[in-house]
């Protein structure tokens, strides 16, 4: 989204403009402190489920790393011989029923249109785990609990119908929270006090940018018992649509690539790539979420027909969209990404469970 770097000033040229969205920043930050009101209040509560919930959101617009820590988690939880589910929206997922359950039994074809590309990304990694699609997550945990160990409430920071055991929030470092201001005039979902609700703050992508400035602007708003982690996000495997062989990203140095993506922050998806020494031509960025119709591929065509080049990547939530067209496209590279946990907060996770006797 284009205002996820957006701080407009206030000119005589642009003053019409920047009085616009600052009422709409001003309508849609009374409507959430009146919802979060009313919650705080107890006017309206949430439900609590049979067993441990543990929330991964974020407080800005665009992709924190919601999927990677959850893909992480569900690997931990397995290693730890738990049953989690996870439970998800699926933005943008064809809806037959209130609540459509994405395992073994239902994967079929894997068609992404009809559960969403980021739960069939992290169906592709787990397998064994059911995923509970539906913007309803009461409705999804009142089914998930009955077969799960723990339930984790995929972007959950604002879904507050849920009560949930674990508050983990997530802050992109190269993104930050931007300029402070409430969409749209800013990233922000919620105000900034809102951070306060969080018993944890994972700095992603601390790999990339240092987390030390965010954790400083912040610092104000956050309980007194939050914890606070690093977290990295690492390239990990390079799998080409044409060989089953997977390449080490290492040989990407000094080599010429056009990206393709179509995710939440795709500059971070440069940055990526530009740290494994390779050489980024350019970037071909899509909306988030973007549907790769036959008019798209015909531009990923067009796009690679440009100018010479080394490697075509794209992202793995991008692959499992374009993997039904890929004889339509040049080989095309995905990057598998893997994210890495400070230690403590590895420790702090063990300690967590063993408290709540899931250990």
């Amino acid at each position: 989204m284009a205002f996820l770097d957006f701080q407009i000033e206030l000119t005589w040229k642009n003053m019409g403009k920047w009085f616009f969205l600052k009422g709409l920043s001003l309508v849609y930050r009374c409507l959430v402190s009146i919802w979060l009101t009313a919650y705080h209040l107890r006017l309206k509560n949430g439900w609590n489920a049979q067993v441990s919930v543990i929330s991964v959101g974020n407080i800005t617009v665009g992709g924190t790393g919601k999927t990677p820590l959850i893909d992480w988690l569900l690997s931990f939880m397995s290693e730890k011989e738990l049953k989690p589910a996870v439970l998800t929206r699926g933005y943008m997922a064809k809806r037959t029923e209130k609540v459509q359950i994405l395992n073994r039994e239902t994967a079929g074809a894997g068609d992404p249109d009809r559960f969403g590309d980021e739960p069939l990304l992290l169906f592709h990694h787990h397998p064994h785990i059911a995923i509970y699609i539906s913007p309803d997550r009461v409705a999804s945990a009142k089914q998930a609990q009955m077969d799960a160990d723990i339930l984790l409430l995929d972007d959950g920071m604002q879904h507050l119908k849920l009560n949930r055991d674990l508050d983990i929030l997530l802050i992109d470092t190269v993104s930050g929270i931007g300029n402070g201001q409430i969409i749209p005039l800013g990233p922000l979902r919620e105000p900034l006090d809102s951070l306060s609700r969080a018993d944890i703050i994972i700095y992603t992508k601390s790999n990339l940018v240092a987390s030390q400035a965010i954790r400083e602007k912040i610092h104000r708003h956050l309980s007194k018992g939050t914890r606070q982690f690093d977290s990295q996000f690492l390239p990990d495997q390079l799998f080409s649509s044409s060989n089953p062989d997977p390449l080490s990203p290492a040989c990407l140095e000094n080599r010429k690539c056009l990206l393709v993506s179509g995710i939440g922050n795709p500059y971070s998806f440069t940055k990526t790539i530009q740290a494994t020494g390779a050489i980024v031509l350019d970037h071909l960025i899509f909306n988030d979420h973007q549907v790769y119709d036959l008019e798209t591929i015909d531009r990923i065509n067009r796009f690679a027909e440009k100018q010479p080049y080394d490697y075509l990547i794209c992202t793995e939530k991008d692959w499992v969209k374009l993997e039904p067209n890929k004889n339509e496209l040049p080989e095309l590279f995905r990057l598998k990404m893997k994210m890495h946990l400070d230690l403590e907060f590895i420790h702090f996770l063990n300690n967590w469970l063993r408290q709540k006797g899931d250990l």
